[in-house]
């Protein structure tokens, strides 16, 4: 989504579509994490279904996370101009209740980039996570001589290199 698409769902005032529109994602985040915290052990395929899922989470919240970012110093920038021009003459303490007014004005897009930004982190956790417990299922699994399908290998091939990684 790019932030044109964004800013026209904030100005429009229907930021609330917008967020119906990436329930599902929103969602999807949440349930793997609550997956993740309960322990729930998890073999190659939900790792590598979890791992998809939440890398296309991550794409579609990295880019509106940004775009309201971008809005937020927009959108400050131009309500402290605008408040400094209420101004006859500038002193520091105007520049300041410019700034801080500036700040309260973009609060809510602030709340949004937040959410955004938020989910899009910890999809990227919980991707990681999947990749580090993949990598050692597979290390596992070709230690003990067991194919990505659960089929044992080689036996005796797979026994004899456990041999020699225990001699040496």
């Amino acid at each position: 989504m790019t932030s044109k698409e964004v800013k026209a769902y904030y100005t429009s005032g229907t930021i609330d579509k917008l967020y119906k529109r990436f329930e599902k994602a929103f969602n999807l985040v949440d349930d793997w994490s609550e997956k993740m915290t309960n322990g729930d052990l998890m073999d190659e395929n939900e790792l590598n279904y979890a791992m998809q899922t939440l890398v296309g989470v991550y794409g579609k919240f990295i880019s509106i996370a940004g775009a309201f970012d971008s809005l937020v110093i927009e959108y400050q920038y131009d309500y402290q101009m605008q408040e400094e021009k209420t101004f006859e003459k500038i002193r520091t303490q105007d520049q300041d209740h410019c700034k801080a007014f500036s700040r309260n004005k973009v609060s809510d897009l602030r709340s949004y980039a937040s959410d955004f930004s938020s989910y899009c982190n910890s999809a990227n956790a919980m991707i990681i996570t999947c990749q580090s417990r993949l990598k050692r299922l597979v290390v596992d699994k070709g230690q003990k001589g067991v194919g990505f399908s659960g089929e044992v290998a080689n036996a005796v091939e797979a026994e004899k290199q456990q041999k020699k990684r225990w001699n040496e």
